[in-house]
């Protein structure tokens, strides 16, 4: 007899001996969550119940109201039910609590111990079993596939589970088979295709249909032998049974279009690594673990004990393994062989990348390197030339215009071939037409680029190379009009379309921002010491708008001995940039040996322009160590020497600094002045960037010396810059100022307003400002 929960209208609980099946246990477990506790999955963890937490995971409750429950026991079941019954009955007396606990644990003991349905005869049963040991998660993909398959009624019903090589598509498809075994009176058939492995190995569909007829108890010699007439007699077979087809490892849509059912109840599964269009199949991707995810696996295998005590090492397994399913359960079992091996002793082993694939190895079907070779070898020609080519780009992603200039091929032909790529999933598409090889995929691809001629190896590298240095120099170019240019070293005819505006530099940078550091270290790795120094001193600028230091700092190291390799200029421009970098990331004096050496490195080349640009960036370190004489002697000598050769781009840059000084000294009235000259000048040569900076400046000596109403007008003109330019951090830092004028001048709800844009950035940017920004609010009144 069902319970009766206290309360005004005593709604019954559900009552679980009425479930027949697993899924309907779970929707009673559901619909006493939702009834009884009314709590959302996330609030079933109680802070105070610290024992429960393993056993009330989201994704363990979502398995099981599911009816995929994945536990290792019965044990393990009735502690779930135990914490999930007492999570729902929070409060209630004990003795009621206990009762109720016991009635689930009972019911589910008595429905997992019932006896599968006999079959009738001739009713096909053939599904493999799956391997639940390396089954986690999937809750979203099998409750699609319930959805999707068991809610058409008796229409034919279609649906493919795409996804890369070995991210678990056929546990996945096994998995859900064997748990919806209750849907198909009529039997399940499983039939592998063998898509993808050695070609002629491959399953005509002439022969699939034949396997097909004959599980279906057609007598071998009423099968016929066309394919038409093949197809005709299947379609027959199967009109009126409600069966389930599983499909394996289809090779492409022409493989598959044969085997699908006209009409009726029968449903398909098919698992694939391309995507199968053309055929009126419904999709449902199957991606990589979270890490979340991957570490469950590994304690399902493994032991949750033995990993407790590594937890270190577990997470850089999970890492290396990049989410692939096949990856993990080949590093799971390498460890349950060798129980006496530590997980360090795994991750030794994997973190070396040249030997990573090899060591993903057990046998020829749970080894890394053949399944992606499989997928490799299923490539036309050209397709194949594109993904070896992209083997030798060391970016974490890229855009087609690299890809393009990389495989030397037009850019519309390189999209169509990254399109084949992305269906056979040995690359992904990502947002504004950029693409990523998975970690251990990239590792094949680099493999695979041996396969280049060596020649033609290093041609490749080089052009996309020169092609970011190219990008970089014309984002330069809008940040910095009058600077001198880097002296490029281009040698393979790449072309670069310049920039129309600073906004569309930063973007361009902001996607590439990653790939230039890596291009840096790739040129000074090969001996490229020309493009490694020329891409740090044509990215350098960016970095330092942008704020992100630490980048300016790695990339400059990276190029520093490929600089005093290069000789002439080349050491003194990075000596200079790294003195810049190491300033900023508060390494003050390595900033001042570094500018130091700088100066008379550029002074001995009679490079007047290097020398004053180093002597600037020494005097603003001594301004960070508040060296105020030593500052403003040394950026003094910087502008002579920027006067004397009529350079207005140092001119308006020492004048900042100058006013920078003056700023520190407390000398607000000497501040403004020299700002307003340095803002205006950045103006006239058009370099908006450092303008808003010289504005934002001047806003700050205006509200030291109280004049309000002229900081706030200072504020907003930089805030003005900054928004046009797109930079969100320099246009907060405005925000901040311009709430503070505001609300010194009584204008507390602008104030407010200001303050609470400003924090919305600086919280998305992760930055340290946002605490400060926020206790502003916090001491408000209302």
């Amino acid at each position: 007899m069902a319970g009766m929960s206290p309360g005004h209208h005593r709604e019954p609980f559900p009552d679980p001996a009425d479930a027949r099946t697993l899924k309907e246990f779970g929707t009673a477990l559901r619909r006493m969550r939702e009834r009884c506790a009314k709590l959302a999955v996330d609030r079933m963890r109680d802070p105070g119940s610290r024992d429960c937490w393993k056993e009330l995971r989201r994704e363990f409750i979502q398995a099981v109201e599911c009816g995929f429950h994945q536990a290792e026991s019965d044990d393990d079941v009735h502690d779930f039910l135990s914490c999930f019954i007492r999570a729902c009955l929070r409060g209630r007396p004990e003795a009621e609590v206990t009762a109720e606990v016991v009635r689930w644990q009972n019911a589910w003991r008595q429905l997992s111990r019932l006896p599968a349905p006999d079959a009738p005869p001739g009713v096909p049963h053939e599904v493999p079993a799956p391997a639940t040991r390396h089954f986690v998660g999937r809750v979203h993909e099998l409750s699609e596939l319930d959805t999707l398959i068991s809610t058409s009624g008796d229409d034919t019903t279609s649906v493919a589970l795409v996804g890369a090589a070995g991210v678990g598509k056929t546990t996945l498809a096994l998995y859900w088979a064997a748990h919806s075994a209750g849907w198909f009176p009529s039997g399940q058939i499983y039939v592998n295709l063998r898509g993808f492995g050695d070609i002629e190995e491959r399953l005509s569909p002439a022969l699939a249909l034949r396997n097909i007829l004959s599980s279906l108890n057609v007598p071998d010699e009423e099968i016929p032998t066309s394919l038409d007439s093949l197809e005709a007699r299947f379609r027959t077979e199967i009109s009126d049974r409600r069966l389930l087809l599983l499909l394996d490892n289809a090779y492409d849509a022409e493989q598959v279009r044969p085997l699908l059912p006209g009409s009726g109840p029968c449903r398909t599964l098919i698992t694939s690594r391309r995507f199968l269009g053309g055929l009126g199949v419904l999709t449902v991707p199957v991606r990589h673990l979270t890490d979340d995810e991957a570490a469950g696996l590994l304690k399902r295998t493994v032991g949750e004990d033995r990993l407790r005590a590594e937890p270190g090492s577990l997470a850089r397994v999970v890492t290396l393994c990049a989410g692939l399913p096949l990856a993990l359960s080949i590093v799971a079992e390498g460890l349950v062989a060798r129980p006496n091996t530590l997980v360090a002793d795994a991750v030794d082993e994997l973190e070396p990348e040249d030997e990573r694939l090899g060591t993903l190895a057990l046998h020829d079907r749970a080894d890394i390197r053949r399944v992606l070779r499989w997928s490799y070898q299923s490539l036309g020609a050209e397709q194949a030339a594109l993904f070896r080519h992209l083997g030798l780009h060391e970016g974490p992603e890229i855009g087609a215009e690299a890809a393009a200039t990389l495989a030397g091929r037009p850019v519309p032909a390189t999209r169509r071939l990254m399109r084949e790529l992305v269906d056979v999933h040995l690359v992904e598409q990502l947002p504004a037409g950029r693409y990523r090889l998975h970690d251990l995929v990239r590792l094949y691809a680099r493999e695979c680029a041996e396969e280049i001629e060596p020649r033609e190896r290093e041609e490749a590298v080089r052009r996309v190379l020169e092609w970011y240095l190219a990008g970089a120099d014309a984002a330069d170019r809008v940040f910095a009009p009058e600077r001198r240019r880097v002296p490029l070293s281009m040698r393979t005819g790449v072309a670069f379309p310049g920039f129309p505006d600073t906004r569309a530099a930063f973007a361009w940078c902001d996607r590439e921002a990653d790939n230039l550091i890596r291009a840096t270290g790739q040129a000074a790795r090969l001996g490229m010491d020309d493009l490694a120094w020329q891409l740090a001193a044509a990215s350098g600028e960016y970095y330092y708008l942008r704020n992100r230091c630490p980048d300016l700092l790695q990339i400059h190291r990276l190029a520093a001995a490929s600089s005093r390799n290069a000789g002439g200029v080349a050491d003194g421009w990075i000596l200079n940039n790294l003195g810049l970098a190491c300033q900023e990331v508060g390494l003050l004096e390595e900033a001042l040996e570094h500018c130091a050496a700088a100066a008379s490195a550029n002074r001995r080349e009679g490079d007047r322009f290097g020398e004053g640009i180093a002597l600037n960036n020494l005097g603003l370190t001594y301004l960070e160590l508040h060296r105020w004489e030593d500052a403003e002697t040394t950026v003094g000598e910087a502008l002579r020497v920027f006067r004397e050769i009529g350079s207005e781009w140092g001119i308006a840059h020492a004048l900042r600094n100058l006013g920078r000084v003056e700023l520190g000294r407390g000398r607000w009235s000497e501040a403004t002045e020299i700002l307003e000259k340095a803002a205006d000048l950045h103006l006239a040569i058009g370099n908006r960037a450092v303008q808003g900076w010289a504005l934002y400046e001047s806003g700050l000596g205006q509200a030291s010396a109280g004049a309000w109403d002229a900081a706030v007008g200072r504020f907003e003109q930089s805030l003005a810059v900054h928004e046009e330019a797109g930079d969100r951090l320099a246009a907060a830092m405005a925000l901040d100022g311009l709430g503070g004028a505001l609300q010194a001048l009584g204008r507390h709800d602008e104030a407010l307003h200001r303050w609470e844009q400003a924090l919305v950035v600086f919280d998305a940017l992760g930055h340290p400002r946002a605490a400060e920004v926020r206790s502003k609010l916090i001491r408000q009144p209302g």
